[in-house]
């Protein structure tokens, strides 16, 4: 959100799809100039049930998000997307395509590596999803220009599967903005980028 804030205030425009994941959610706001839109993933009697933090409905809107996307990048163009790979994408199936999209980037945050290692966190359904996807991007079957780790460890030992190498990049977690701004026309819209 911070991130998504401070480019907002160095004149990107920022859209951040996500899930319904609580009943109280608005279809539509705008947060701190980002365009938040919640998409519904669960029916209300679910959310009900399930509020997040519960990851029921933190899955879903993983697996369920991707429908939403698709649709969503047929009405309206992007230059980035930027999305958290946990237990998988929010892409799911879709990251398995090229999106019409300049550049796509996969922020990983944690891979618990062996099977065993996937169910003690997140149990059987989304342990088994979550090592499926893992071993998709460790064998460059994902369609990411760039996989950014918050953890050096982590950006070491996805650099050992040499078909996304090239890819990974350790960025602690924070950035830089200031590297966006120079040379920028704040008044020239073609040079606007949009980040979803």
């Amino acid at each position: 959100r911070e991130v998504g804030k401070r480019l907002v205030s160095s004149g990107h425009e920022v859209v951040v799809l996500a899930g319904k994941t609580n009943i109280q959610d608005p279809p539509f706001e705008i947060l701190d100039g980002m365009k938040l839109f919640h998409k519904k993933v669960l029916p209300d009697w679910l959310l009900r049930k399930f509020p997040a933090p519960h990851y029921f409905s933190l899955a879903a809107a993983n697996l369920f998000l991707m429908f939403h996307l698709y649709f969503f990048l047929k009405k309206e163009r992007f230059d980035l997307i930027r999305e958290d790979l946990s237990p998988f994408p929010p892409t799911f199936l879709l990251s398995l395509f090229r999106l019409p999209v300049s550049k796509r980037i996969a922020v990983v945050h944690n891979l618990p590596g062996t099977l065993k290692g996937w169910l003690w966190y997140y149990g059987p359904v989304y342990g088994a999803a979550g090592f499926l996807f893992d071993r998709l991007l460790r064998a460059g079957r994902l369609k990411y220009d760039r996989i950014v780790c918050a953890a050096r460890w982590l950006a070491d030992d996805l650099r050992r599967s040499p078909q996304i190498a090239g890819k990974v990049s350790y960025v602690p977690n924070g950035i830089d903005l200031n590297l966006f701004l120079p040379g920028r026309d704040q008044d020239n819209p073609a040079s606007h980028q949009r980040l979803l």
